[in-house]
């Protein structure tokens, strides 16, 4: 959604844990992540294959 339009400033997803560290450490795409809280793997039928964190991402200024 931040590829196609300018509008969209800030969003939340779920992503697996290691995503969202390689993306907060990698940088470079023109946005900030952020962790917000964690969701367990039992939340999801069926289970989730990983731990998955709530991350907020935003347009750099």
């Amino acid at each position: 959604m931040f590829a196609v339009t300018r509008k969209v400033q800030r969003g939340l997803v779920a992503v697996p844990r290691r995503t969202l560290e390689d993306r907060a450490a990698a940088g470079g795409d023109g946005l900030v992540w952020e962790d917000v809280d964690g969701i367990s793997q039992r939340e999801f039928w069926p289970q989730a294959p990983g731990m998955l964190r709530v991350a907020a991402m935003r347009r750099q200024p």
